[in-house]
């Protein structure tokens, strides 16, 4: 069993635990589970062992909870849950089957065990860098292999099948360098390459939909376009937000942006601001917004620690909402509880369908027009309007699947 570090940083006094050989610290906390939030970076020492080989914070809301590392892990960049709660992390440099090569791995740490075990990892990986959970237990993940007689390096999306088997979802000499990748809906993906040279308009970086069919298109280029890091499903199911870690769109000296990216192709600036320095990381919230890890910025603050997690709201307001650790390196990763699976517009009880357990929901929050919703219901404000009205359950009507 690979020997996992965690720790809590409650200030209540912990009680010490020791199980199959596993020390870890945990603390009984009152009141009702809350949404956590998990920051992977990639050379934080939070344990103490030396060297630079990464950690992963959590926190409930913007206090910082426990660190979770392991000796297995070299260069953990990204992370993912699913709805069980347990946490995924892709560790882009680590090489469990001994090749020789960084070959990278994913891990599992599961919350209630409190043990990362090697979940998968293959001989033909490398240079991995992005993951997303669909709801039917596969993962995705974004990185490169060689492929071709003379070895050449090709951009690649793997796919993990819910056996923790690597294979090629689908390779192509469209992709340079794939970094993001998010589930549209079953069967599709959106992927980002920040170095793709598509569709011959001499505009660096795309936005690619790839279909299980193994259908490449590209869905979107854009002179605004510098170093594409990230992408995410928007809460209202139909278009993407984009971040770039460089791209200035406005001329306004910032660096980075958020952009979204209609399901047609449609390019327009989501967000910016000053205090961006490196935006790289995006998750979906039911509010509307997401949560957006930048590993650079010093959100104005000259000499303290850097990487920040904003909140960009809906209407593009940026705001803090996870200041930097004293422990962050090199944070390049963000995951919410659940924020791995398929955010499909609808699905209320997260089941990765939208049927009638879902309308029961819906007819629970249902307050009609302008009446505020209570923060549970905001789920089915699917308008971002603040309420729950007819017009969310027209949403709600062209979004149902049944049940599968």
């Amino acid at each position: 069993m690979q020997r996992i570090e965690a720790r809590s940083v409650f200030k209540r006094a912990p009680r010490v635990v020791l199980a199959a050989g596993v020390f870890f610290l945990r603390v009984a906390v009152a009141g009702p589970p809350t949404l956590l939030s998990y920051v992977a970076d990639r050379s934080a020492d939070p344990a103490g062992w030396g060297g630079d080989a990464g950690a992963v914070f959590a926190y409930d809301g913007s206090a910082l909870l426990e660190w979770i590392a392991s000796p297995a892990w070299v260069d953990p960049c990204a992370a993912a849950t699913d709805s069980a709660g347990n946490l995924f992390v892709l560790d882009a440099a680590s090489d469990p089957l001994n090749v020789g090569s960084p070959t990278g791995a994913i891990y599992r740490f599961d919350p209630v065990t409190r043990q990362v075990v090697l979940y998968a990892a293959s001989r033909d990986t490398l240079e991995m860098t992005d993951l997303a959970l669909a709801g039917d237990g596969r993962i995705f993940v974004t990185g490169r292999a060689a492929a071709g007689p003379g070895g050449q390096l090709t951009g690649v999306v793997f796919v993990v099948d819910p056996n923790g088997q690597i294979s090629v979802h689908v390779a192509s000499t469209q992709f340079s360098e794939p970094t993001g990748v998010a589930v549209a809906a079953p069967g599709e993906l959106i992927v980002v390459d920040r170095s793709a040279a598509a569709g011959g308009t001499g505009h660096v970086g795309a936005v690619f939909r790839v279909l299980d069919s193994g259908q490449i298109e590209v869905l979107a280029t854009s002179a605004w376009f510098a170093d594409l890091q990230d992408v995410v499903l928007a809460a209202d199911g139909q278009s993407f937000l984009v971040a770039d870690a460089e791209a200035d769109p406005q001329n306004l000296g910032y660096d980075g942006a958020v952009f979204r990216v209609t399901a047609g192709g449609a390019v327009s600036v989501h967000a910016t601001s000053p205090l961006f320095a490196h935006p790289c990381e995006l998750v979906s919230r039911a509010d509307g917004g997401i949560l957006l890890l930048d590993s650079a910025t010093d959100a104005g603050l000259p000499g303290g620690p850097r990487g920040v997690v904003f909140h960009v709201a809906a209407a593009g307001d940026v705001s803090i909402h996870i200041p930097a650790s004293p422990g962050w390196q090199q944070a390049t990763g963000l995951a919410t509880e659940g924020s791995g699976t398929v955010a499909r517009l609808g699905d209320l009880d997260g089941d990765g369908d939208v049927d009638l357990a879902d309308f029961t929901v819906f007819q629970l929050c249902y307050g009609g027009s302008s009446v505020p919703a209570p923060t549970p219901c905001r789920i089915a404000d699917f308008d971002s309007d603040l309420d729950v009205d007819l017009s969310d359950f027209a949403i709600f009507q062209v979004n149902f699947t049944g049940s599968f």
